[in-house]
């Protein structure tokens, strides 16, 4: 089953109508018409893109008892929801590879909005090579192959605390034999060897799908460590899986970066939805059009 049709809806945070605000962090060309609500609370009429709203804030309802309440884009099956990662998520964090035109119904893979170029396939459809387009995140690191595998080791510590995992030899993660970023942690390019010879549009639709490059700041143990300094985004040149170390490591900065689902309460992390604005860890990882 696609991991976009296994998404949750229930909801158990609240009463009452919710309301986000986001802000728009980058917009495009061509021109359109609408209109943008001040600071003072005046409508004025603007200029915008045909597909994309201006730069400014944008407010939009929930339904009663539907509240966000996971921000880290690595979600254990108890958030794995619509509301907490297509509606919420998906504005800020991006996944590797976008799924649906915004002019179609279609839920074809759209490379344009992806941030990677098409999976190249070799070796009998067993090894494929993923290449990352250089776009940023908000705190100007590029999205590179250390990203990439930053989520691929995430994976293989926490694949528990992971809502896509299929236990099991041949299935996701255990059909990763091993992966490797050949230019090094700064490159673009990833380099994945499989256990087997699978399809290869089932395999992006319902594995690669799966994937959200993290950014370097969310790899501490604390808020004032240096980015990347947790460990948990070790790169090899050469095709293996993390070593015991970096697995450690891992678990360090999932317990960190989420709160552990709740098993060590902190103020800042995951499930505290009264700091996801004000929290600078958030924001710093940021690679979509909108920052909260």
């Amino acid at each position: 089953m696609q991991k976009r049709l296994r998404l949750r809806t229930a909801w158990r945070a609240g009463a009452g109508l919710a309301v986000a605000a986001l802000v728009m962090a980058a917009c495009g060309s061509s021109t359109g018409t609408g209109t943008a609500t001040t600071a003072g609370g005046a409508t004025t009429s603007t200029t915008r893109p045909a597909h994309i709203l201006p730069g400014g804030t944008a407010y939009f309802a929930l339904a009663p008892q539907v509240t966000p309440d996971w921000i880290f884009p690595f979600a254990s099956l108890q958030y794995f929801s619509v509301a907490n990662l297509t509606q919420f998520q998906y504005l800020m964090y991006r996944p590797l590879y976008w799924f649906g035109s915004p002019t179609s119904t279609s839920p074809d893979v759209d490379y344009s909005l992806s941030l990677a170029d098409a999976p190249v396939w070799s070796n009998g459809d067993k090894t494929l090579t993923i290449t990352t387009k250089g776009w940023k995140f908000a705190d100007g690191q590029a999205i590179d192959a250390q990203s990439v595998i930053f989520w691929l080791n995430m994976l293989q510590a926490e694949s528990g605390n992971w809502a896509g995992t299929a236990p099991g030899a041949n299935q996701w993660p255990g059909n990763i034999k091993s992966y490797s970023a050949p230019q090094g942690a700064t490159g673009h390019t990833v380099v994945i060897n499989l256990d087997g010879t699978y399809s290869t549009t089932w395999f992006q639709y319902n594995e690669l799908s799966q994937i959200d490059p993290l950014t370097e700041a969310w790899d501490v143990t604390s808020m004032t460590a240096a980015p990347g300094s947790g460990g948990c985004g070790a790169v090899s040149k050469t095709a293996g899986l993390p070593s015991k170390a970096v697995l450690a490591d891992c678990v360090k900065v999932w317990t960190f970066d989420t709160d552990n689902n709740g098993a060590a309460k902190h103020p800042q992390m995951a499930g505290d939805l009264a700091t996801y604005a004000s929290n600078p860890l958030w924001a710093r990882g940021a690679d979509g059009p909108w920052k909260l």
